[in-house]
C-alpha cells in the first residue's frame, strides 16, 4: 500500500518542458515520491506517465544521476542490442519544474512490479523464466559498455512490467545506500543501481 504524498497533491500541474497533470500517488520509498500523471502538453501529451520527486531537496542530485545514467544506457546500449530488446526504463524528460523542483518523467509501466503483483507469494517459474529471458542481455550488453556498467540489486520491486508484456528494470540509483523509490512503495525500498563498475 502507498504511503502518504509529501511532495505533490492530485490535480496538481508539474511543468517541465512538458506539462503534466498529478493523479495518483504511487509510491514514497527513503529517497523519492512517485506518482501517476497525464501529459497534457509536451512529447507526451495525452500519455499517462510517472512522474519522481526527491522527498528533499538534497537529494536532488541523487536522482539527476540516477536519470544521467539512462541516458546513457539509452544512448550507448542500441549500438550493442535492438532497441526493442534493452529493458531499461524508458525516461520522457528530467530537470527542474517550475513547482516541484527536480523531477523524472517516465514511461508508466501499468501492471506495476512483480513485487506488487505478487507479494509475498511465489513467483510462477514461467513468469521468471519470461523476465531473465528478458533483463538478461541488458545485463550483459551493460557490462560490455566503457566504461562497464553493473546493476548492483535486481529484485522483484524492480522489475516492472505493462500490459503490452514489456517488461523493465527501474530506480537506478547510483547510490544502493539511499532507499529509492518505484512502483515497489515503502517497505520495499530500492537500492537498484546501474553504476560505473570501477566505483563498486
Amino acid at each position: 500500500m502507498a504511503t502518504e504524498a509529501t511532495v505533490g497533491q492530485p490535480e496538481q500541474i508539474v511543468q517541465g518542458q512538458g506539462k503534466y497533470k498529478l493523479e495518483e500517488h504511487i509510491a514514497t520509498g527513503g529517497l523519492a515520491e512517485v506518482w501517476r500523471a497525464r501529459a497534457i502538453e509536451g512529447p507526451a501529451k495525452g500519455r499517462t506517465v510517472a512522474l519522481k520527486f526527491p522527498l528533499k531537496p538534497e537529494y536532488a542530485d541523487e536522482l539527476r544521476r540516477e536519470a544521467e545514467m539512462v541516458d546513457r544506457l539509452w544512448h550507448e546500449l542500441p549500438s550493442i542490442l535492438p532497441t526493442q530488446n534493452i529493458a531499461v526504463v524508458e525516461l520522457i524528460e528530467h530537470g527542474d519544474s517550475s513547482t516541484n523542483g527536480y523531477f523524472i518523467a517516465m514511461r508508466y509501466y501499468d501492471r506495476t512490479s512483480l513485487n506488487r503483483l505478487y507479494g509475498r507469494q511465489l513467483v510462477p517459474p514461467e513468469v521468471m523464466a519470461s523476465v531473465l529471458q528478458a533483463i538478461a542481455p541488458t545485463l550483459d550488453a551493460a557490462h560490455n559498455l566503457q566504461p562497464p556498467a553493473a546493476h548492483r540489486d535486481i529484485k522483484l520491486s524492480n522489475v516492472l512490467l505493462d500490459s503490452s508484456g514489456r517488461i523493465v528494470l527501474a530506480d537506478f540509483s547510483p547510490d544502493e545506500s539511499v532507499a529509492g523509490s518505484s512502483y515497489g512503495g515503502r517497505g520495499d525500498a530500492l537500492g537498484a543501481s546501474f553504476c560505473e563498475a570501477e566505483s563498486v
